[in-house]
């Protein structure tokens, strides 16, 4: 990945993703934490930065891209909930499918010439 060691892990206040940005550290990689603490944890946050913020918000995330001078990403942004999903399915496919939060960052992604993601989905439908 070059110089540049930032990695942006989006939905990282959560159990896996917080988990992850503890190996990332470990690794030497320095880590930005964006999550909007809709399932997240304030203290389950270990990244460098803390940058909060939802991926529905394409500025935020370009902006935070841009300030952290971002080199990869790690996907765990989600809702999970699965006995919450069957209840009340729509928000769950309007946030996992249809809102497509991979494309987002991707797109995002792709115009800041980030080349490395890595995408993680458990995800309830």
């Amino acid at each position: 990945m070059g110089e540049n060691n930032t990695i942006l892990v989006v939905g990282g206040a959560g159990y896996v993703g917080s988990h992850t940005t503890i190996s990332l550290n470990d690794a030497s990689f320095e880590t930005v934490v964006c999550d909007n603490f809709s399932t997240g944890h304030r203290v389950a946050c270990f990244g460098t930065h803390l940058d909060e913020g939802d991926l529905a918000d394409r500025v935020k995330i370009e902006e935070t891209m841009k300030q952290f001078n971002v080199a990869g990403d790690v996907h765990f942004a989600a809702l999970i909930e699965a006995g919450q999903s069957v209840a009340t399915s729509l928000p769950y496919f309007q946030n996992n499918v249809a809102g497509s939060s991979i494309n987002k960052i991707v797109r995002d992604a792709w115009v800041y010439a980030i080349r490395n993601h890595w995408f993680f989905r458990r995800v309830c439908l």
